[in-house]
């Protein structure tokens, strides 16, 4: 468990300097937020932080009764964060052009459900985050829809365009870094608010603009929707996330990997989040919320020697926030669980855990599929006759271990289907295992809840693929998955773990261990 917990201390200043200017007026309004953050275990990372924000803001109205806006917003070394010009046109809504500042419209949603402080998801940047981030956050065009009266229910939203999603172009007309990466992006936000309810919901996507060079990266998608109540000082909140990567075969998986950082990670990201906020008072408000989120890079792989293993976190912040005028004083405290590498953990934990979830992914380079590859990438058998065979006598004898597993009747591992991610668990348990004998924990035997090194190792191990199947998830895991259910990705490695059975003193008439010609031990 990772307990993180974030102090902040906002003070907010008005108009700094104004003039009229035509018919418009100018201002210069700035903040300065300093936060203090803790966690478990050492920190070498800056714990006490200091943000400041400077913001030139423009407004006025046109001829025809249309207004219009304008803003740039420096950070603490006043370089350009964003900048935008919205014109709003009555009763015809409002167009944006420009990075944020009221012309990127996933914010509304990105922030949906009500807290105290900041979502459960900014905690730390080492956790796996909803992030409902648009595409076309750079240079794009966005239209607000005017808000629309339907059987009693007020209807809002908007969208918004980019000729190049995530393009660093520059805001004077000149030139334009492109993104050799992402062609256009779009983005759809709608909310339907009745009284105290409202249900949104946001999609964004951007293209991948040379699919037939560039193989390893597809569309980028992002949707989420959520649920808002509130009656008197109490709100809640519910939202649902997903977000397709765009990358398909960089292998993040089994890290823990922020999702704010999206374009760099493979595969896609899913999960829930939950609030409940309560207003004391004017000045003082608290509120919990919780998070799940999964990373699964399957669903992207462009292959067996790309795929990854499931990550799944979960978040719990208990948040609250005062405020004095003009300065607010902020405070959280979460929990993450479940993290795949835990630096407070001792080493068997980790080499069991994400150990041999690095292993497991350099053995796809070698296993049924990947073996078939030449280091340049071409689909060539690079192995001696010799050596061929003796991999698929010991892949066969391997997958006759797995044909045994049935967990219901009529409804056995498939061994064809599976082979790839078999010899995966196979020979990241392995590699972990040895990698974890060099550690200084391990050449100590130091005896901890009555369990050596080697025994802790293997515990932590099995506790990768601990999971709960109905019948019918089962069935469908047994005929469509390429990885064997949860409890066999256990059994099936370690019945052919000489290390395990030493460990624990398996003998071979016991049934967590291979005859020994059935052990099949690859790598």
């Amino acid at each position: 468990m990772i307990n993180l917990r974030k102090v902040g201390l906002t003070a907010l200043a008005g108009s700094l300097a104004a003039v009229t200017a035509h018919a418009g007026e100018l201002s210069v309004t700035g903040s300065a937020n300093v936060t203090y953050v803790t966690k478990s275990g050492d920190n070498t990372a800056q714990s006490l932080g200091h943000d400041k924000d400077v913001k030139f803001s423009g407004s006025g109205e046109l001829d025809n009764g249309w207004t219009f806006a304008i803003h740039t917003l420096t950070k603490d070394d006043f370089t350009v964060s964003s900048t935008a010009t919205v014109i709003t046109m009555g009763s015809l809504g409002s167009i944006g052009v420009g990075s944020g500042g009221g012309t990127n419209i996933n914010g509304a949603y990105d922030e949906a459900i009500p807290t105290a402080y900041e979502e459960n998801s900014d905690a730390g940047g080492a956790a796996i985050a909803n992030y409902i981030g648009s595409n076309a956050d750079g240079n794009g065009i966005t239209y607000i829809f005017p808000a629309m009266e339907m059987m009693g229910a007020t209807i809002t939203g908007g969208l918004d365009y980019s000729f190049q999603g995530g393009s660093d172009a520059t805001n004077d007309g000149g030139a334009v870094a492109r993104s050799s990466t992402w062609g256009n992006a779009y983005g759809l936000g709608l909310t339907v608010a009745y009284d105290a309810l409202s249900i949104g919901a946001f999609v964004s996507e951007r293209e991948n603009k040379n699919p037939s060079a560039d193989t390893t990266v597809e569309d980028e998608f992002t949707g989420s929707w959520n649920v808002k109540y509130s009656a008197g000082p109490v709100s809640l909140g519910y939202s649902e996330f997903y977000i397709g990567s765009g990358l398909n075969n960089t292998s993040e998986a089994g890290t823990t990997t922020s999702a704010k950082t999206v374009g760099t990670s493979s595969g896609i990201f899913e999960g829930d989040m939950f609030s409940i906020a309560f207003n004391v008072n004017d000045d003082l408000s608290i509120s919990y919320s919780e998070m799940t989120a999964t990373h699964d890079s399957q669903e992207h792989a462009a292959s067996s020697a790309a795929q990854g293993v499931d990550v799944d976190e979960k978040h719990e912040s208990l948040q609250a926030a005062y405020s004095m005028g003009a300065m607010s004083i902020k405070a959280y405290s979460t929990e993450i669980t479940n993290p795949f590498f835990d630096e407070n953990a001792e080493d068997a934990v980790n080499y069991g855990g994400i150990g041999m979830v690095i292993g497991h992914e350099f053995t796809h380079g070698f296993d049924d599929m990947g073996s078939k590859f030449a280091a340049d990438g071409s689909f060539k058998n690079w192995w001696t006759e010799e050596d061929r065979k003796l991999f698929e006598e010991k892949t066969k004898v391997l997958g006759e271990t797995y044909a045994q597993f049935c967990p219901i009747t009529d409804n056995c591992v498939n061994p064809d289907l599976t082979m790839g991610e078999n010899i995966a668990d196979l020979g990241g348990l392995t590699m972990a295992f040895h990698a974890y004998k060099m550690t200084d924990e391990f050449k100590s035997g130091k005896m901890v809840n009555g369990f050596n090194p080697a025994q802790r190792f293997f515990i932590a191990y099995a506790q990768l693929w601990k999971i709960k199947y109905t019948d019918e998830e089962m069935k469908n895991r047994i005929a469509n998955d390429s990885h064997s259910p949860g409890m066999y990705r256990v059994n099936g490695p370690l019945m052919n773990c000489p290390e395990f059975f030493e460990a624990f003193d398996v003998k071979e008439s016991d049934a967590m261990r291979n005859e020994e010609l059935k052990v099949s031990k690859i790598w």
